[in-house]
């Protein structure tokens, strides 16, 4: 059977369940960097590798027959250099090189060691939280065509020590910068599992670098992965999910906690949302429910007592200038009155976060909704939740002529509470444009926000 799997540009992650097929996914892109050292299960027959590279398109076709090595019979465009990467297997590869020669010291003789600069000594630092002075390698020629053997001199907090010593999620992270350092744009580097043997910290900081060198060098990045971790907080929907049973498929991209959910993993929050009142707040909630309803278990919404001022206050004392890396990061959302407008108009680069409309939120509930209940029959209204339309188109007329907060007000008054309400509102609105557009950008802006 054919199977299609798409996958993000920047930072695609591949994840599923043990025997989803992750690993064979894996074999058949391999293919692309070396067909020789591809080995496919007798079940794929042939791999069609897509894309787009320096604005132009480019298509590869692989095919085999079972128990023959994998041939490229087409080639459409340009195709990028592809590099695959397993670091927790290649480095304990090294290492053993090493450990079985008794004269290990001898294959260093007569090679310089070449010091990771200031910029990879940092990004060691980060995702390995230790303070490295020094980490330099020895690239030994191996021999039968083993290729290039790293060896690891390392030195942090006054000790020095070496790739036999390193610990094995140490010397993992390393070898994988050692061997992104070595690659430019545009290629596509293709990594097994990266988290391999890595403590949950390091690996937050390690989708991190990722992230930062696919926009700074502009690296195509396909990552396999069990652990959440990895791609959780990714902006937009990057993450394909791949099931085996009871038959090969595969879902997405997708936002990173919907599939970390799919696979039945906890999310906790990460981002706490400002809102001006308890409005605001429902209102959040609700919108983030019926767009994405995982992206709620990975925020908590608080709202202010004080209002604008007091998300002023908050946007000043905590967050402006707050470089550190945080469990919980702060984001404020605040109501569509407070968009920056220029004659009327939308300022483009305006990158703070709101709700929907150009008006208070609770404003622009009262007059969506009060025009789309008019063309409604009792049966559309029993559609969105509402047991009684009677009694909540009479609630509705009642409140017409109150400000659109005391219509707030008397509309919620048929409902258990504020969030209730919202839900039922935010259904209402659903068939207006302008409100969906700032919706899908709502949400869109606090997956963006999420670490």
């Amino acid at each position: 059977m054919d199977l299609c799997i798409e996958l993000a540009a920047g930072i695609g992650v591949i994840t599923g369940g043990n025997g989803a097929g992750k690993t064979t996914l894996l074999r058949g892109l391999q293919t692309l960097e070396d067909p020789e050292q591809a080995a496919w299960p007798d079940r794929l027959i042939q791999v069609e590798a897509t894309g787009e590279s320096a604005g132009s398109s480019w298509k590869v076709t692989l095919d085999r027959v079972a128990g023959d090595p994998p041939i490229a019979v087409s080639t459409d465009g340009e195709t990028p250099q592809v590099v695959f990467l397993d670091p927790a297997e290649d480095s304990q590869r090294s290492r053993r090189y090493f450990e079985v020669d008794q004269n290990a010291a001898d294959l260093l003789a007569g090679t310089d060691p070449a010091p990771f600069d200031d910029a990879w000594l940092d990004h060691a630092s980060r995702i390995l939280r230790r303070d490295y002075n020094l980490i330099e390698v020895f690239e030994v020629e191996g021999a039968d065509g083993d290729g290039v053997i790293p060896w690891f001199r390392i030195a942090a907090a006054g000790i020095e020590y070496d790739t036999l010593s390193a610990g094995r999620g140490e010397l993992s992270a390393i070898y994988l910068l050692w061997r992104l350092s070595r690659v430019s744009s545009p290629t596509v580097v293709i990594i097994d599992e990266p988290e391999a043997w890595l403590a949950s910290f390091s690996q937050a900081r390690l989708k991190e670098t990722f992230a930062f060198l696919s926009t700074e060098i502009g690296l195509q990045f396909i990552l396999t992965t069990h652990s959440p971790e990895l791609y959780l907080g990714l902006p937009a929907s990057r993450v394909t999910v791949l099931e085996a049973i009871p038959v090969p498929a595969a879902y997405g991209p997708m936002p990173s906690s919907k599939a970390a959910h799919s696979l039945g993993a906890p999310v906790r929050p990460t981002l706490a949302l400002l809102t001006e009142d308890a409005v605001a707040a429902a209102l959040t909630e609700s919108i983030i429910r019926s767009r994405d309803p995982f992206l709620l278990e990975a925020v908590e919404i608080f709202h202010a007592q004080n209002g604008e001022s007091a998300l002023a206050q908050v946007q000043r004392e905590f967050i402006d200038g707050d470089t550190r890396k945080r469990r919980l990061n702060m984001h404020i959302v605040l109501d569509g009155d407070q968009r920056q407008l220029n004659a009327g108009k939308r300022v483009k680069k305006d990158l703070r976060t709101y709700l929907p409309g150009d008006i208070a939120p609770d404003a622009i509930l009262k007059q969506i909704v009060s025009a789309a209940i008019s063309t409604m029959t009792d049966s559309d209204l029993r559609q969105q939740g509402i047991v009684d339309p009677t009694q909540f188109r009479m609630a509705i007329s009642a409140a017409a002529g109150s400000d659109h907060h005391d219509w707030f007000i008397e509309v919620a008054r048929g409902f258990s509470n504020y969030s209730a309400t919202c839900d039922v509102l935010v259904r209402l609105c659903s068939d207006n444009q302008g409100f969906v557009a700032d919706a899908e950008s709502l949400v869109g802006s606090v997956r963006g926000a999420l670490r």
